[in-house]
């Protein structure tokens, strides 16, 4: 008997067998589960509790993951397209995780610095040819096109997340 007959055969009378089944189940489901606990172990080992950037990490592995799996083991007629979805979902998340919504243009002219009272107090000093209204103004400029990214992110989430699997 050839080697790969002899393989063939064993799959077969486990894949069929009663009593066997389920043991050949747990042993799969174990080793991918073990797949999983390695592959979030260095996301789960720097999370802390106390912000949401671990939070938005944890997702973004989780949707590269998905991504992944119906780009290259997807069994829907529309499995690729389903994956282009979930990686403008990874694309929103990842200018949200990088938080660089500001205009280098407009802080390039604004410089901080730390003045020293005394010994023990010091106060920080800004220099710039913008108002403080016009400052403010740019913070809140700013603010709301991070809001915004995020607002998409959760919405493509909200009306897709659903159609993610097969």
């Amino acid at each position: 008997m050839s080697e790969n007959k002899f393989w063939t055969d064993l799959e077969r009378q486990l894949r069929g067998n009663p009593v066997l089944n389920p043991i050949r189940i747990f042993i799969k489901e174990f080793f991918r589960s073990l797949g999983n606990l390695i592959k979030y172990f260095p996301i789960i080992w720097r999370d802390r509790d106390w912000d949401h950037f671990y939070f938005y990490l944890l997702m973004k592995k989780k949707l590269e993951g998905m991504r992944d799996y119906q780009k290259y083991n997807g069994h829907a007629v529309n499995s690729l397209y389903t994956a282009e979805r979930i990686n403008l979902a990874i694309t929103l998340l990842d200018k949200i995780i990088e938080d660089d919504f500001k205009d280098n243009e407009f802080w390039k002219d604004v410089k901080y610095n730390w003045i020293s009272l005394d010994d023990e107090y010091s106060t920080l000093n800004r220099t710039s040819k913008h108002t403080d209204e016009e400052i403010l103004e740019q913070i809140n400029k700013e603010h709301k096109l991070k809001r915004k990214y995020i607002k998409t992110f959760f919405s493509v989430l909200e009306k897709r997340i659903e159609t993610f699997w097969d």
